[in-house]
């Protein structure tokens, strides 16, 4: 078959960026007013919320929630009061509207009105539901509807890039440019009458993320990843360690502690079969996209697949401090990242690493061209 090409990583803007201490002020302010009546309580989840800040692990990061730049409630649309519902528990509805307005204006940008249509556009969210979703609202809009095919991949989390590229590759296969577009809005699901230290830990890692790019069979003139090979594994026992459920509210997550232990235990083995299935050893891979679902995740990996070059997984730890976890949309902030780093040569061998529910362990191997 032929070799496919993934390329044109672009960014996009999503709402505004503020950082992570503005960030912390905020969801501590909203806990003091929830919980007056109880003052210990908001002071717990300020002194969690400062422990975590003091981390310094996340910088700044993007949201596409306006209510968290001001500390006036009567300038709150999100969380203002709603006829059945607390003003900090807003209906599932408004979170939704919210979702379909940014993910469709997300579309425009990604897709210059002058953009050629491509063969086809894969749209990944596990953060909203609309149908028709935003890619196919553009796709009419555009008059694209003979040209380019919509697909969707929802509610994988923050591994849905892997599958979301490989079954943009297998489609580009077979001739045409195929274009991922990731709508990851986190934000608005927050939880503010939330006092579960799980829940605070969400809130401090999970922000907001879009990104866009194509795989074809055309190398382009610019670097690209050539995709070698993907791999995953769902690990046993482990169902209800990460999970993302829909609830009146919004949809909420549960995260538990072994996640990292867990995933772990796990790499060294589906990591080496990989590369040994491409005649590869650990020692050829210069690079490593691992998804930062925290500075304990990207530790645990490097430790246990053993990886002593700090430069290995330094783009991971960037992203990470300048985004946050933005769920799916994170992997391939740390692919453009790759691209764009000269110091990143012609050849070198990356593989990236993503995990979610299932417990799902996913990955890919990728090596790149400076074209």
């Amino acid at each position: 078959m032929s070799p496919v090409f993934l390329r044109g990583i672009r960014t996009l803007p999503v709402g505004v960026r503020q950082s992570q201490a503005h960030n912390t002020a905020w969801l501590c302010a909203a806990a003091e007013r929830i919980h007056r009546e109880t003052p210990a309580v908001a002071r717990r989840v300020r002194t969690f919320y400062e422990r975590l800040l003091d981390g310094a692990t996340i910088a700044s990061r993007q949201t596409c929630v306006a209510d968290s730049q001001t500390f006036d409630p009567a300038a709150w649309r999100l969380f203002a009061p709603a006829p059945d519902a607390p003003w900090y528990r807003p209906p599932l509805e408004r979170r939704m509207e919210l979702f379909q307005t940014v993910t469709r204006g997300l579309a425009e940008t990604a897709f210059p009105p002058d953009d050629e249509p491509p063969a086809a556009i894969v749209q990944v969210s596990c953060t909203g539901y609309e149908a028709p979703t935003a890619v196919q609202r553009l796709i009419a809009r555009r008059g694209w509807g003979r040209a380019a095919s919509a697909y969707h991949l929802g509610h994988m989390g923050c591994f849905a890039a892997v599958p979301a590229a490989r079954l943009a590759a297998t489609l580009a296969a077979a001739g045409g440019r195929v274009s991922v577009l990731h709508t990851e809005l986190c934000t608005p699901h927050v939880a503010l009458d939330a006092v579960e230290l799980e829940q605070l830990v969400i809130h401090h890692l999970f922000a907001d993320g879009a990104v866009r790019y194509d795989l074809s069979r055309e190398r382009g003139p610019a670097p690209a990843f050539r995709l070698v090979s993907t791999f995953d594994a769902i690990l046993p026992d482990s169902a209800e360690a990460m999970c993302w459920t829909l609830g009146a509210s919004g949809f909420r997550m549960t995260l538990g502690r072994e996640v990292p232990r867990t995933v772990a235990a796990a790499l060294p083995g589906l990591v080496g079969d990989a590369l040994a299935a491409q005649g590869l050893h650990r020692a050829d891979v210069a690079w490593w996209a691992i998804h930062p679902g925290g500075t304990r995740i990207i530790d645990g990996v490097a430790a246990v697949l053993e990886l002593d070059d700090p430069a290995a997984t330094a783009h991971s730890r960037e992203v990470l401090r300048t985004h946050g976890n933005m769920s799916s949309a994170t992997i391939p902030h740390i692919w453009g990242a790759l691209l764009a780093d000269e110091g990143v040569r012609d050849g070198d061998l990356v593989v990236s690493l993503a995990f979610g529910p299932g417990l799902t362990v996913t990955g890919n191997i990728m090596r790149k061209e400076a074209g």
